[in-house]
């Protein structure tokens, strides 16, 4: 079920820009299929990273542009918005926002050097063949897509949990 209630999610992901700058055609990075796909198990959630997830949906809820994403999201996707929540416990949508924060921090690490974590993602097979010139000549622009994707994928899973 939670297999499924993922797939619902890579599925909202891929029909909703993140924002206006980014071209409607973007499909959903392979390495966030892969990620999702990879974590079944629930994890235990700490005080931390509760804190972790307030700060960011605290952030979230004061950002113009993040809340008009939610409106447009609520509004063109209400049906793959309650196909998440009816296929998605409460539980597993903290799991995954947990999950989707420790993605976000690991950025910063990975992206210490943007060069080496290109080469680096780019053996892992993690860059799709017809965006890694665009990165080769802008490693900044893959974090950035990283980031946002992950972002997205944060601010979906919130407004599933009625968070957002």
């Amino acid at each position: 079920m939670f297999r499924r209630a993922i797939l619902l999610l890579l599925v909202l992901v891929a029909t909703v820009t993140l924002d206006t700058t980014m071209a409607q055609d973007k499909e959903v990075p392979q390495e966030f299929i892969d990620n999702l796909k990879a974590r079944e198990a629930l994890s235990t959630l700490t005080e931390e990273d509760a804190n972790n997830i307030a700060m960011v949906l605290e952030q979230a809820r004061k950002d113009d542009q993040t809340l008009s994403m939610v409106e447009k999201m609520k509004n063109d996707n209400s049906k793959q918005i309650m196909a998440i929540k009816e296929e998605m416990s409460q539980d597993d949508i903290m799991d995954g926002l947990k999950r989707t924060v420790e993605d976000i921090q690991a950025l910063e690490v990975l992206f210490n050097d943007p060069e080496r974590a290109l080469v680096e993602l780019e053996k892992e097979g993690l860059i799709e063949k017809k965006h890694l010139k665009e990165y080769k000549s802008n490693p900044k622009l893959l974090e950035d897509d990283m980031r946002k994707g992950f972002y997205y994928q944060f601010v979906t899973l919130a407004v599933a949990g009625d968070y957002l």
